[in-house]
């Protein structure tokens, strides 16, 4: 079909990356612009990889960012939500019936 785009119309409403999540191929593929067939075809080549060798395919928000050429650190742990530090040290609440 020439003339026709990369990106189909259905992926016009793309929510917000978030790089602590993990995003399916069809998500992942909408927010690097292209189909999924061609996300599969980077895989193959090796570009981008799921999060997990085998079954799942499931891809990292902070791959997806760095790809996109977002200023990150080289660590994603700097990305995950941690302990708050105000509750370090606490024992959780029991709660009693």
């Amino acid at each position: 079909m020439e003339g026709e785009g990369i990106v189909s119309a259905s992926f016009s409403s793309v929510p917000s990356l978030d790089i602590s999540r993990a995003y399916c191929a069809k998500d992942a593929a909408s927010f690097l612009g292209m189909t999924t067939s061609a996300l599969n075809d980077r895989v193959r080549e090796g570009v981008i990889k799921p999060i997990f060798p085998t079954g799942d395919r499931r891809y990292s928000g902070y791959d997806l960012a760095r790809l996109l050429h977002w200023p990150l650190s080289d660590d994603p742990l700097d990305y995950m939500p941690g302990k708050s530090p105000g509750r370090l040290g606490e024992r959780p609440l029991r709660i009693i019936r």
